[in-house]
């Protein structure tokens, strides 16, 4: 019966995600939106296993997780053609899971310290037939750490939610590519961009734009992009939870 319920939901959350998405200039192919009902169908299965998100009305996944993940698209050229994504602390995998259902060409890596998660990650890959995606465990310190093939190797690096600015530029700028960009998806949270100025200086990028990105019964979401301009110092990231503990 709860099955039958998961399918329900996720074929409304699909369904509503499409008109969503229109109503912003994204259109969804019958295959898009098909791949988004199976993975809401997943996410719901799985939350009643492992703890993903507390959000489970279709209303909810469709605007606060898929439509929120999907609007820097909105954004013309934000993500060049064939970019190297990596989504930091991807958890259920937003936004980088549905940054790639919208835009195959993207070669996309999910990163999480748990592995129970990449484990669901893996699961929802393979189930909607997503190719060019790989999966590295560990927090990001180690992901990013200076012998890492991963360091300094994406052109867009993501985060949704992850962290207060100045935590998490330590965390995303060491990915990214001279020249590339950290899309960080967050609330408003006054004073964080200009608490977050030192950190940015240290770790070689600049705030370039804050966009207002609203979706429906949503606080007041946003993205801030980040440009990286200097390579990062040998200094950063500093060990795992250090960032946290003493932010820059």
């Amino acid at each position: 019966m709860e099955g039958n319920n998961h399918l329900e939901v996720a074929a409304q959350a699909a369904q509503r995600l499409s008109i969503l998405a229109r109503e912003r200039g994204l259109t969804l192919t019958a295959g898009q939106q098909k791949q988004f009902c199976t993975y809401a169908g997943l996410l719901l299965e799985w939350n009643a296993r492992i703890n993903l998100t507390r959000i489970v009305d279709a209303e909810g996944i469709a605007a606060l997780h898929f439509l929120d993940s999907v609007m820097p698209l909105t954004i013309e050229g934000l993500i060049p053609e064939g970019a190297r994504v990596i989504d930091v602390g991807s958890g259920a995998g937003f936004p980088g899971i549905a940054l790639k259902i919208m835009r195959p060409d993207i070669q996309l890596t999910l990163n999480d310290a748990l592995q129970k998660r990449l484990n669901f990650l893996e699961e929802v890959c393979t189930a909607l037939g997503i190719e060019r995606v790989q999966f590295a465990h560990g927090r990001a310190e180690e992901v990013a750490a200076l012998n890492s093939p991963l360091r300094e190797a994406f052109d867009i690096v993501t985060a949704r939610a992850v962290a207060a600015l100045p935590i998490l530029v330590e965390w995303l700028l060491p990915l990214c590519k001279v020249g590339g960009r950290a899309l960080c998806l967050k609330g408003e949270a006054p004073g964080e961009v200009e608490s977050s100025a030192r950190a940015l200086q240290a770790l070689g990028g600049k705030v370039e734009r804050i966009i207002p990105l609203p979706v429906p019964g949503g606080e007041a979401h946003r993205l801030i992009l980040c440009s990286k301009q200097q390579p990062t110092t040998k200094r950063f990231p500093r060990r795992p939870g250090e960032a946290k503990r003493k932010p820059l």
